[in-house]
């Protein structure tokens, strides 16, 4: 079954799980039974310290990011498959990793000295230059699990062992941290008692399986193991409540399970979509060079697979290599012709590429095959409004927005093509809409501050601007435009103040320090104009609105065979 296309182009397929099936034996072919069947002996219970020997092999401390990282986030994670060198953590100690790019995260396995005791100082492990590296194979945000493989594993690592059955209240667990906050030491423990195994909403907002204990946990103990006191995995830890003492939460060994079942097909594809999947996988957490990999071995093991070649496109559009993605999306299409994300793929491409009336028809044919697809006509507007066929523009946005009334961008987009039609009304409507849905986001309100500027009501412009100033005070475009405002407004100390502002932000701009000269031109210091025209020509010499303003200074002070040869030099550039 496909996965519907979304605005980002990747399509994917539904991971299918692998179930092994048993072969039936009758009763008649069973060998008989010479004793009655007995239950097998349960483990022998540890004491903690026992315990703490006998889960410790088993437990790993995750860091997300190469190096001494200020950034690096730390967890724990546990061995589910010594031959395949599978380790377990919380999908939240991957997430950071994952969406800074690495493709590779640090994993480290207690160590013992000379005596046989364990290694308990951070920077022992920390400065190892062969430290394990490992790929996050999956994610399950719902869950809070993901699955790290890694190239090899210590001689003495062990898998945990899964409990049969979720505990009751009052049974005892354990657990070990790799470096918990608070902690100065690696393979801290842990240990308290069962509250109630149930299903409710855990740490991160989800609702999944859950083993509420009164066990403290900390930051760093994230992902770790939690254990019966015959060393069986009955969940992983998972958070905590803030607002509650004592009430941490972890994700039971079910959803652990099943989890895993649906990590198999990631682990070591064995066909076409299990290769595609894992690719998938990868391509969304912008693994790149690995999912090409898995792609191309999807097509290998059938190159009837279209959406292969398709995703192939979009990773190469994402590297900005056009020529190739556009290669593979027409390489998608001659399998099949019908594929409108390879007609949108093509079409952002050749848009990409400067080739706006094929991407059109690349879109339009889109369209005919997903006409309810509002992200299709969006990517339409965009090619229109670069040959600036604005009446198009509006046409295909306000299908968009009839499709997806709830999508911000496509009400501020139509806003800002009613104020390039000087459809001053219209345009405010829109924006007034995309206030609405992201009040938050600054570019709106210094789009609608726009409009009100193209209508020379200058005090709304500054009002809106000043919103959008303290939703982002580190964009030059807010404080410049309202430093026009307040310039029209012959409010000058005010707009110096905005233009120096933008100017501290880029301090390349020389479009406001030569805008800080206008204002003082206007306030009649004309030496200090002079000034700031001459560090504006100094900056860019390209400029020749600066050097017509810093001739003018000088005719102002009757140097006119200077002003001439500034004047000069802006007729040669404005000539360029």
């Amino acid at each position: 079954m496909q996965r519907s296309s979304f605005a980002g182009g990747i399509v994917g397929l539904t991971l299918a799980t692998c179930l092994t099936l048993l072969p039936v034996i009758s009763a008649q072919d069973a060998p008989p039974s010479k004793k009655k069947n007995k239950k097998p002996a349960a483990a022998k219970a540890l004491n903690d310290k026992e315990l703490y020997k006998a889960l410790l092999p088993s437990v790993a401390w995750v860091r997300t990011s190469p190096g001494n990282d200020a950034g690096a986030g730390m967890g724990t994670g546990f061995v589910v498959d010594v031959d395949r060198c599978l380790v377990v953590t919380n999908e939240h100690v991957v997430k950071g990793f994952s969406e800074r790019g690495y493709d590779e995260m640090i994993v480290h396995f207690a160590e013992q000295d000379a005596e046989g005791r364990t290694i308990v100082e951070p920077l022992h492990y920390v400065k190892q230059p062969d430290a394990l590296k490992g790929e996050v194979i999956h994610r399950d945000v719902a869950r809070d699990l993901a699955l790290i493989r890694l190239p090899s594993l210590p001689a003495s690592a062990r898998a945990l062992k899964f409990a049969d059955h979720l505990p009751e209240p009052g049974e005892h667990v354990i657990s070990i941290a790799g470096k918990p906050e608070g902690s100065e030491g690696v393979w801290i423990m842990s240990t308290g008692s069962v509250r109630m195994s149930y299903r409710r909403s855990h740490a991160n907002g989800a609702v999944a399986g859950v083993v509420e204990s009164d066990m403290p946990t900390n930051r760093g103990n994230s992902g770790g193991p939690i254990v019966n006191d015959r060393n069986e995995l009955v969940a992983v830890c998972e958070g905590h409540r803030l607002d509650a003492r004592l009430v941490s939460m972890y994700i039971d060994v079910n959803e652990v399970r099943a989890f895993l079942e649906v990590c198999e097909p990631l682990i070591e594809p064995q066909d076409a979509q299990a290769f595609f999947d894992r690719g998938y996988y990868r391509h969304n957490t912008k693994r790149w060079e690995a999912a090409l990999k898995d792609y191309n071995e999807a097509l290998r093991l059938d190159p009837k697979m279209a959406l292969a070649s398709v995703n192939k496109g979009w990773i190469f559009n994402s590297m900005q290599d056009y020529a190739t993605a556009e290669a593979e999306f027409d390489a998608a299409l001659k399998i099949d012709p019908e594929n409108a994300s390879g007609y949108e793929g093509r079409g952002v491409c050749r848009r990409s590429l400067g080739r706006n009336d094929e991407a059109i028809a690349d879109f339009t044919q889109a369209i005919r095959r997903s006409p309810d697809e509002a992200h299709l006509y969006f990517r339409r507007t965009i090619a229109h409004r670069n040959k600036n066929d604005l009446p198009a523009a509006l046409a295909d946005l306000n299908r968009c927005v009839a499709l997806d009334p709830n999508t911000a961008d496509n009400y501020g987009s139509r806003g800002q093509v009613h104020r390039l039609l000087k459809n001053f009304k219209e345009s405010l409507a829109d924006f007034d809409m995309t206030l609405k849905l992201q009040p938050q986001n600054p570019a709106w309100w210094y789009e609608a501050a726009r409009v009100h500027y193209d209508q020379e009501n200058y005090a709304a412009s500054i009002n809106l601007n000043s919103v959008a100033i303290q939703l982002n005070n580190q964009t030059t475009s807010y404080f410049n435009d309202r430093g026009l405002a307040y310039y029209h407004l012959e409010r000058y100390n005010e707009a110096i103040a905005d233009f120096q502002a933008a100017f501290k932000i880029n301090p390349k701009g020389a479009k406001y320090l030569e805008s800080i000269g206008d204002c003082l031109w206007y306030s009649n210091k004309f030496r200090e104009s002079w000034d700031l025209y001459n560090q504006a020509v100094v900056l860019d010499p390209s400029r020749a609105s600066a050097w017509r303003s810093r001739g003018d200074v000088y005719k102002h002070f009757g140097d006119t065979a200077a002003a001439q040869r500034d004047y000069a030099k802006a007729r040669e550039l404005e000539g360029k």
